[in-house]
């Protein structure tokens, strides 16, 4: 005992690897996108990641950005930072929905992948609209001019066609007759009844 109190004692070095049943879970505890997303520096998408297991989880997936009719228009990196998750750790995440060309409804798709053995999936979807206010606003000043453009045309082309009728006429002498003229020589006798 006192050999090995002053470290000079005969021995072996023995390493031991244990194999470890860690159970390992990942919980979404939500998905939100912004109901409406109107320019490109958003963070419309957020979600909450918990792991309620024994393991470290380093979460993996992509969100699929699709429109209306199911065509896929991008996809976005889940834990794009590669950050791991320690046992009852929670993390949010946020992520930009580029605009770019975008305008109408569109659905998210989250798919997360954890595990290292046995690979698992979370997953949730979600409904939003791109109204990219700065293009609709250049659209609605581009027709207003247009209606304005069209209507000043419009008022300009009725007004040119009366202008030349005023301008063409000669004015025509009025002689008008003091007293009364005999019933006779008018052409119309709205006094008698048929």
């Amino acid at each position: 005992a006192e050999q090995v109190e002053k470290g000079i004692a005969p021995g072996v070095i023995v390493t031991l690897a244990v194999a470890q049943n860690k159970k390992e879970f990942l919980k979404l505890d939500n998905f939100i996108v912004k109901r409406f997303v109107f320019d490109e520096q958003n963070e419309a998408i957020t979600y909450t990641l918990t792991n309620p297991g024994e393991a470290e989880i380093a979460p993996t997936g992509e969100i699929i950005i699709s429109d209306s009719k199911g065509v896929e228009v991008t996809t976005l990196p889940v834990n794009a930072d590669h950050s791991v998750l320690t046992p009852g750790q929670e993390s949010s995440f946020t992520v930009s929905v580029p605009t770019a060309g975008l305008l109408g409804r569109y659905k998210a798709f989250l798919t997360i992948d954890y595990g290292t053995e046995d690979i698992a999936s979370v997953y949730d979807t979600a409904y939003f609209y791109v109204i990219p206010w700065v293009k609709l606003l250049l659209l609605f000043l581009f027709l207003l001019v247009v209606a304005l453009l069209a209507a000043t045309l419009w008022y300009r082309k009725l007004h040119q066609y009366h202008g030349a009728i005023e301008e063409d006429h000669h004015e025509l002498p009025l002689f008008i007759k003091e007293g009364t003229s005999a019933v006779k020589d008018h052409d119309i006798d709205l006094t008698q009844k048929r």
